[in-house]
């Protein structure tokens, strides 16, 4: 999704060196169809989407694995890999569903000082996030930060983003999972749940509002966390989220939250459904249709697979309501604001502390 920070733009031109970029690679990326339920492939849809064509895209030569962040920009398909890497994806696409990758293109992300970043340490990129003006924003475990990029080949610039301070005192590996900008700041998520610190943080006037995400059924029963989020121009975010256990397996859902943290449920994937480790997943808007781009991370291990898929939300599922109450009432204390999905199916949102510390950004804004 295309957001705008106002001033992202004047800050790259003073900390990016154009001239220093990393090396670029052209990819054959090579791929097989995925159907959405391969015991049954007459099945187009899960919950509220209609699925629009998958795919498992090989390893090849490139190490094409480990995405953890995606966001559609420039008619193409952006992802960031796990080692510190991005990549560029054409897809192929007929009357709007996914059949292949036309072609790719890889480089590694750079620090501050124009070197490549190597290392579990350093170069654990895991969240991405782009504004209107086209600077990215990469979000990093292990060594918690956000760094900015006018492109992703270009020297790192400032990573002095406030919104890091929902990761100062979790595990190395716990870092900001997801990671995007709204019309009322960035919002960001980290890879835990249930536990006393909130996994999730958005900028909020002068103010940063800590808050917890809570998978829907049964993901909220196998230790399911949030993986990835972005936003749609309405203002409505969708949250991935994933959960792996030796009993279950893998499974993932996908929610979907407004500026005034009512939620709701868009799918749930559990087998026989398509599964891998998803976690990423990207906007793509095309007049009054809204398309979602969902994604797994390998972990470079030939027991996973890298899974690449399309839906289409439901034309006719209403935006969510708005319920500007729960907001105010968190301002003063915790509260549990729920959304009832059915009978079996319960979705909350655990409203936290307001904590009174100016945002680096706050007058963020979705095109």
């Amino acid at each position: 999704m295309t957001s705008k920070p106002a001033h992202f733009f004047a800050l790259a031109l003073s900390i990016v060196v154009a001239s220093s970029v990393s090396a670029q690679a052209k990819m054959d990326v090579s791929t097989i169809p995925v159907d959405l339920n391969a015991s049954n492939p007459d099945q187009t849809s899960v919950g509220d989407l209609t699925y629009l064509g998958g795919l498992e895209i090989a390893e090849g030569a490139n190490r094409i694995g480990g995405i953890s962040g995606l966001e559609w920009a420039d008619g193409q398909l952006v992802a960031l890999t796990d080692d510190g890497r991005w990549l560029k994806l054409t897809l192929t696409e007929e009357s709007d569903r996914l059949i292949g990758i036309a072609s790719g293109e890889t480089g590694r992300l750079l620090n501050e000082n124009g070197k490549a970043l190597e290392g579990k340490l350093e170069a654990d990129s895991e969240s991405l996030a782009r504004s209107r003006d086209g600077n990215w924003l990469v979000g990093f475990e292990r060594n918690h930060r956000i760094l900015i990029y006018s492109d992703l080949a270009a020297i790192a610039g400032a990573d002095d983003f406030a919104i890091v301070s929902l990761v100062d005192n979790v595990e190395p590996n716990k870092g900001l999972e997801a990671l995007a900008v709204t019309d009322r700041g960035l919002i960001a998520c980290g890879e835990w749940a249930g536990s006393e610190t909130p996994n999730c943080m958005r900028e909020e006037d002068d103010a940063l509002i800590a808050f917890e995400l809570t998978a829907p059924f049964p993901l909220n029963e196998r230790r399911g966390f949030p993986t990835d989020i972005d936003c749609a121009s309405n203002g409505d975010c969708y949250v991935l989220f994933r959960s792996y256990t030796k009993a279950y397996g893998n499974s993932a859902a996908i929610i979907s939250i407004n500026g005034d943290f009512q939620v709701g449920t868009i799918a749930t994937f559990l087998p026989p459904l398509a599964l891998d480790n998803f976690e990423g997943l990207t906007v793509r808007e095309d007049g009054d249709r809204t398309f979602l781009y969902i994604a797994s991370d390998n972990n470079f291990s030939p027991n996973q697979r890298t899974l690449l898929m399309k839906f289409e939300i439901g034309a006719d599922r209403p935006s969510l309501p708005a319920q500007s109450s729960a907001e105010e009432a968190a301002k003063d204390s915790p509260i549990i604001v729920t959304g009832k999905i059915d009978e079996s199916d319960e979705l909350a949102v655990r409203l936290g502390s307001r904590i009174k510390k100016k945002p680096r950004f706050t007058n963020l804004t979705v095109a």
